[in-house]
């Protein structure tokens, strides 16, 4: 059993999901840090796929079972005045391998939305044999209502790599890039500005993804890969950072840039961004 009880008792093209819409500025996005992670389970008492958001303590009894249920555990305490608790389970499956967390959750004024990642093996890993049914469970102030719940699917054999990340890489625009020969990776790396020797690739099992922001005024701002989902090709999800407006933030100009060794993709491969604002309140 593998699990996690919280001490606190989350260029090419751009591709939306199914699911996703235009909800207009957001007022807040939670990134739901250990803090918030109230559970994280690999052997709940869950069948099926399962979202939920739990409003009192009755019902918060009952979803405790069901997540505990390979092992009970004390329940943390929640004050349904003020917090709401959201569930996400995948499922019972006959392998490792899979895996679940709620990523975020997006405050629009109106409703909510809560982004879910559902992690399975991919093509060509051999997970661990024996039954799972990961469960993932935190605690959020309360949310607008309605809340829904929007999933990604990401294919995983630890099959991102971060070769290297900077925050005064020699990239002055936004790039999103897929590489995958030698003689293009070693200018990538070179302007990257790698300190140290080219890391040698494989590019006939492996690629790598360069994701760059471009120069901007200040500090606080970032970018990462995520996650990659596998829907007919390979959405490669990526964050974007910005400073909020009450973040102090060091004076002087960044570009900050990520390279990351992936397995070869099935293609065609589309880059999407999740826009992230830093809350330093």
């Amino acid at each position: 059993m593998r699990m996690h009880i919280g001490a606190g008792g989350a260029a090419l093209a751009l591709a939306c999901l199914t699911g996703c819409k235009d909800q207009g500025p957001a007022a807040r996005v939670w990134r739901l840090g250990p803090a918030s992670v109230l559970a994280h389970m690999q052997l709940a008492g869950f069948s099926g796929l399962e979202h939920a958001v739990v409003a009192d303590s009755v019902t918060w009894a009952a979803r405790w079972a069901q997540i505990t249920s390979d092992g009970p555990q004390p329940i943390p305490a929640i004050d349904f005045t003020a917090e709401r608790v959201l569930v996400a389970a995948f499922g019972l499956h006959a392998t490792g391998g899979y895996d679940i967390t709620i990523d975020s959750a997006v405050d629009y004024y109106d409703s909510t939305v809560v982004h879910v990642t559902l992690t399975l093996p991919a093509p060509g890993c051999s997970p661990p044999r024996g039954l799972t049914s990961p469960a993932y469970a935190v605690r959020v102030p309360i949310p607008p209502e309605p809340v829904t719940f929007q999933d990604r699917q990401v294919l995983s054999c630890d099959s991102l790599v971060v070769l290297g990340y900077s925050l005064t890489a020699g990239f002055a625009d936004s790039v999103r890039a897929v590489v995958s020969d030698t003689l293009t990776w070693a200018s990538v790396w070179k302007q990257f500005g790698g300190a140290n020797p080219l890391p040698q690739i494989d590019f006939a099992q492996n690629r790598v993804l360069l994701v760059a922001l471009g120069t901007r005024p200040t500090g606080g701002y970032g970018i990462r890969v995520d996650s990659l989902a596998y829907l007919g090709g390979t959405v490669v999800h990526v964050s974007t950072i910005a400073p909020g407006p009450t973040c102090p933030t060091t004076q002087g100009l960044t570009s900050p840039a990520e390279l990351v060794r992936v397995p070869q993709l099935p293609e065609p491969i589309v880059f999407q961004d999740h826009a992230v604002v830093t809350d330093c309140r």
